[in-house]
């Protein structure tokens, strides 16, 4: 039963849709964000939040390879 709850719940936190969905809204809030700017330094300023946003969206999609490669790592160690 655990195996049936897990691909699910798998593909709601990991799936490709859901990060399709997730880094797709916040790359159009970044575009609405920066649109609006007149400076270079006020586009700095309302883009860095959405930059590091996107970055841990990319980072949490990313962690069950990470989390592969470093028990990987670990058994090629021994």
């Amino acid at each position: 039963m655990f195996a049936k709850l897990t691909g699910p719940l798998y593909q709601i936190f990991f799936g490709k849709a859901s990060m399709a969905v997730f880094v797709g809204k916040n790359l159009v809030g970044l575009a609405l964000s920066v649109s609006g700017c007149e400076t270079f330094e006020a586009m700095a300023c309302h883009a860095s939040p959405w930059l590091a946003v996107i970055s841990a969206d990319l980072v949490w999609y990313n962690m069950p390879t990470l989390l592969r490669l470093i028990r990987l790592d670990r058994v090629w160690s021994r």
